[in-house]
């Protein structure tokens, strides 16, 4: 039963995605989104060779492939995040100014943080090099999921307005991280007595991600403009402005 639920979400999100890369090519959003337009297409192919491998046993290039598209997909995902910030900055000319600096402090503190949480860990997991991708995993997840908390207090705070895709997108990814933390960390702890579970609350979960992206592309708001966000307290064009007239001095 677990093998067959577990397939039929890989089924589900891979039909999804391709709906989503379709969309995006239809309605040119790749030229917004290249980042997560490459995600989706290397999600694409990720699951037409694991699947392959899946279901003829081929455990060794299973294994050898999964490692090689987690690579890929980690670097991916932080480039996801970073286009997030550059696109919900990219209306306020001060505050994208500093931005990029803001992006590389919390990203070194995320991914020092990262570094300190898998050097005090111990696994329980019989294969070393097991353990260690466990490790490298829960390491990107904190970083990614930091990185999009620090996004929406900043975000929050500020009282910027964000895009639809880019409220949606972001919202599937912290979604999916957060879990995808969770797991990581039951799963480094007890072993691989908990894998197909734990799996299948990461399939669970990224099938909804999936959805909250087939949502930012195929249901728009009838009125365009920015979604989700509360009334601004104060003025954040202003403050804007007046951040701006400081970096040109």
């Amino acid at each position: 039963m677990s093998n067959f639920a577990v397939n039929a979400l890989w089924l589900f999100c891979a039909s999804l995605q391709a709906a989503i890369a379709y969309r995006m090519w239809q309605r040119k959003n790749y030229r917004d989104y290249p980042l997560f337009f490459a995600y989706t297409l290397e999600q694409l192919v990720r699951f037409a060779v694991l699947f392959y491998c899946y279901q003829l046993h081929l455990q060794t290039n299973y294994f050898h492939a999964y490692a090689g598209f987690q690579a890929i997909e980690a670097i991916l995902q932080i480039g996801v995040v970073c286009e997030l910030f550059s696109d919900v900055f990219r209306p306020y000319e001060g505050i994208r100014q500093i931005g990029p600096s803001i992006l590389r402090w919390a990203s070194v503190f995320f991914l020092f943080s990262a570094i300190l949480v898998a050097a005090y860990s111990t696994g329980a997991d019989s294969y070393k090099y097991l353990g260690q991708m466990f490790a490298m995993e829960r390491s990107v997840e904190i970083v990614q999921a930091g990185l999009l908390l620090f996004l929406a207090l900043a975000s929050s705070l500020l009282a910027l307005e964000w895009k639809w895709q880019t409220l949606w997108i972001a919202f599937g990814f912290g979604l999916f991280s957060g879990v995808n933390l969770i797991a990581y960390t039951i799963r480094f702890q007890f072993g691989m007595s908990s894998q197909h579970q734990l799996s299948l609350l990461s399939n669970s979960a990224y099938a909804v991600a999936v959805l909250c992206w087939v949502r930012a592309f195929y249901f728009l708001p009838e009125e365009s403009g920015p979604a989700g966000q509360p009334p601004a307290q104060w003025d954040v064009h202003s403050w804007n402005r007046a951040l701006l007239q400081l970096l040109r001095r």
